[in-house]
């Protein structure tokens, strides 16, 4: 069992690894790792829904979750103009 002093050591290594690893691609690991996750799930989920027509309950929520995701960063790559005058 691992003791206090894992935990430690296990955590510092952690951390210095996150900052040699930078904030913005930290970021994107995150970011990208997320999206990895939410298409598992979506492919998992939906592969089931011929054969157990409820699997189509769980794809709700993860539908619910990256609709609004996907839109807003879709307006928020889009420029706009800025009206002067």
């Amino acid at each position: 069992m691992p003791t206090r002093q894992d935990w430690f050591e296990g955590w510092r290594l952690f951390a210095l690894l996150a900052q040699a690893l930078g904030a913005g691609a930290w970021r994107m690991l995150h970011l990208v790792g997320g999206y990895y996750l939410l298409f598992q799930f979506i492919v998992s989920f939906g592969k089931r829904i011929p054969d157990m027509p409820l699997y189509a309950l769980f794809l709700i929520p993860l539908a619910v979750v990256f609709a609004p995701r996907m839109i807003s960063m879709a307006a928020a790559r889009t420029p706009r103009r800025v009206l002067t005058g």
